[in-house]
């Protein structure tokens, strides 16, 4: 009898055991899709020397677009003052064009001030990369 009581007993320890696994294994799936969902890193699979190298280019690439952009500003689209109807539509249309210019490469830099952002918060989390235990440990037993 007393056998038959420790191999029960056994066999329902490895059954508790195996359960706690697969419930630890199911909430770590589970934290680890809604930390992605929550956090989408389009850089991640770039290794760091990548990451850096993507960043300065985007970095000068930011730089360039500006000093266009502030050359298209300094230029001028200002109205300048026309006695005939002609000279008025000239002008206003030059000035249309002008400023279609100035916010066509407004918007391209923004579009890439906004890149260079995104690889700037991709650098900041690696380099504030809690320690993998840590994050392993997070993931499994957080509800």
């Amino acid at each position: 009898m007393a056998k038959s009581n420790q191999g029960a007993a056994g066999l329902a320890l490895v059954g508790l055991l195996l359960a706690a696994s697969v419930a630890g294994a199911w909430n770590y799936r589970r934290n680890l899709e809604a930390e992605q969902a929550a956090n989408p890193r389009p850089y991640r699979g770039y290794s760091d020397a990548e990451l850096e190298q993507l960043s300065a280019a985007y970095r000068a690439d930011v730089a360039q677009w500006q000093e266009r952009w502030i050359a298209s500003r300094a230029q001028g689209g200002g109205v300048r003052e026309r006695a005939h109807l002609d000279e008025r539509i000239e002008e206003f249309e030059r000035t249309q064009q002008v400023g279609a210019r100035q916010r066509a490469l407004g918007e391209e830099l923004s579009q890439r001030q906004a890149e260079l952002a995104r690889l700037e918060a991709e650098q900041q989390k690696r380099a504030a990369r809690e320690d993998e235990l840590a994050l392993h440990l997070r993931r499994l037993f957080s509800f």
